[in-house]
């Protein structure tokens, strides 16, 4: 159940958390670059209307239009995916502070707050465990993953502000992000898509060859909550590359430096193949 509404959760986060970050790490380091900080503080004020209001419509359809998604017959995954809309909303938030400290290359500022998401998570996690009923305790991880989510992102706007981060009246800073955003987006969410379909689909064609609800669900959990996970450690790995590039190659972009830009790509591509093979 709960890996069923992680993966509904999962595509309403990469809604609003994966190009956002992106394009605003992109422009962070080019407009700091440019020696533009009001054109940035602008943009990033403009971002946390988009994210924040993509979570609001995320938000309204998950409470109105419960009957549009069969997936939510099941009270229970319902139920989990409620708890986690929280998270959603604190997820938007944090996407942009998260964007310009990626921008400024403080990785160090950044993995401090996925670190202290996650032991949030897991304190929080077990101290409701034990001290909760037994009747609550189904519904605990989305509770643990939005109470963290809140907490998290409270942490990030401090460092944001920290970092010399700040915010301005919104003009009309909305083209380039949506431009650079939006194609991100998109196919993040559509590969997000796949694991609520198989979530769906796998559990029904295994009852049809005669498993039972419950031992189909566990046939689900075990594949996407055990196998999946660890073959996404190399993508993982990569991908925080890939991430950490952004703001280098846009500044030697803005400045032209083509050969450093294409010894740039050529190490992460050297370091994608080395790393996906020690995997294998």
């Amino acid at each position: 159940m709960y890996t069923i509404s992680l993966s509904i959760f999962m595509v309403m986060s990469t809604m609003v958390s994966s190009g956002f970050p992106l394009t605003i790490s992109k422009l962070t380091a080019s407009y700091t670059t440019q020696h533009k900080k009001d054109k940035l503080w602008k943009s990033l004020s403009c971002s946390i209307i988009l994210t924040t209001s993509i979570s609001i419509v995320l938000i309204f359809l998950v409470i109105f239009a419960k009957r549009l998604f069969p997936i939510f017959e099941d009270n229970i995954v319902y139920q989990m995916v409620s708890l986690s809309l929280p998270a959603v909303v604190f997820s938007a938030l944090y996407s942009t502070f998260r964007g310009y400290l990626w921008g400024l290359e403080k990785y160090v500022s950044v993995s401090i707050v996925e670190i202290v998401e996650q032991i949030i998570r897991i304190l929080t996690f077990v101290a409701l465990f034990f001290t909760t009923n037994t009747m609550v305790h189904v519904y605990i991880p989305s509770m643990s993953l939005s109470i963290a989510c809140v907490l998290s992102t409270i942490f990030g706007i401090y460092l944001f502000y920290r970092c010399g981060g700040r915010l301005s009246k919104p003009t009309k800073e909305y083209s380039p992000i949506l431009k650079s955003s939006i194609p991100i987006t998109s196919v993040k969410t559509a590969g997000s898509l796949l694991p609520p379909i198989m979530n769906m689909l796998l559990p029904s064609r295994l009852m049809a060859n005669g498993y039972t609800k419950q031992q189909s669900l566990a046939q689900l959990g075990i594949y996407m909550g055990m196998t999946m996970s660890l073959l996404s450690i190399p993508s993982t790995i990569i991908g925080s590359l890939a991430m950490a590039l952004i703001p280098q190659i846009t500044i030697l972009h803005e400045k032209e430096n083509n050969l450093a830009l294409t010894k740039q790509i050529s190490s992460a591509l050297h370091f994608t193949i080395f790393c996906s093979m020690i995997c294998i």
